[in-house]
């Protein structure tokens, strides 16, 4: 019996809260404490996500909080350990603000 990858599983649930497709991408980290990135790509959310160990589940709680993190509107963001996050450049600004003139 083949069960569903539990990557699987998580990006589904998202994607149904978030009605929206989810391209999921596992990379080593960059750089000390990063956890992942949230990318707004228009068709697509790209979430990258920490997998220092391929083939292993220890990812998966880091793909958790990734993907928490994009449910509740983040975009354009680094992520790392401690909840530090980093505006990409050029991303517009998180919190819902408008425009001058409207």
């Amino acid at each position: 019996m083949n069960l569903p990858d539990e990557r699987d599983v998580l990006r589904a649930e998202a994607e149904a809260l978030l009605r929206r497709r989810i391209v999921l991408r596992a990379v080593k980290a960059p750089e000390p404490g990063f956890l992942g990135r949230i990318t707004d790509r228009g068709r697509y959310l790209l979430v990258e996500y920490r997998d220092e160990t391929s083939g292993y589940f220890w990812d998966l709680d880091v793909l958790r909080t990734v993907l928490r993190r994009a449910c509740t509107g983040e975009r354009g963001v680094t992520l790392y350990e401690g909840g530090r996050t980093v505006p990409e450049p050029g991303a517009p600004a998180q919190g819902g603000e408008e425009a001058e003139g409207r």
